[in-house]
């Protein structure tokens, strides 16, 4: 995996988070929930860990809304947050890696299972680049050497 690639799979991740911060944005400006801009800012610097970081970044605009609103608007913050997160997750991610990254939603979903099971959190976050890393390998087990 060369240097292009990983600038590649960080800018679809970035690219990625900040579409669903804005739809995060939406959704706590339409809930009345004080400081959006400030929790989509977090969303968006913490949806690069996966699967922790969203649920930390979720926990202060649903605090903020239960306290000001009650459960009720809480669980929708809850709610909305966690379907934009699926969408991302389930559609918009994968259509932009395979787009981006040639790797499918297959592949996606093995890396994360297999390289989480092995390294635990850190594979989780390492589990794609690795990846892609892997089927550059062998493909291509000696670029440098001369044929």
């Amino acid at each position: 995996m060369n240097g292009k690639d990983v600038q590649r799979f960080i800018g679809i991740s970035a690219r990625t988070g900040a579409m669903i911060a804005l739809a995060n944005l939406a959704l706590l400006i339409a809930l009345g929930v004080d400081f959006p801009v400030l929790w989509c800012v977090l969303y968006f610097l913490l949806q690069f860990v996966p699967s922790i970081g969203f649920l930390i970044a979720m926990v202060p605009p649903a605090a903020v809304a239960l306290l000001a609103f009650g459960w009720k608007r809480a669980m929708f913050v809850v709610i909305g947050m966690t379907a934009t997160q699926m969408a991302s997750d389930y559609i918009l991610q994968p259509k932009l890696m395979k787009k981006g990254m040639h790797i499918n939603l297959l592949e996606i979903t093995l890396a994360l299972m297999i390289w989480g099971f092995l390294l635990g959190p850190p594979g989780t976050i390492l589990g794609v680049p690795l990846t892609i890393a892997l089927k550059k390998y062998i493909q291509d087990p000696h670029p440098d050497l001369p044929l």
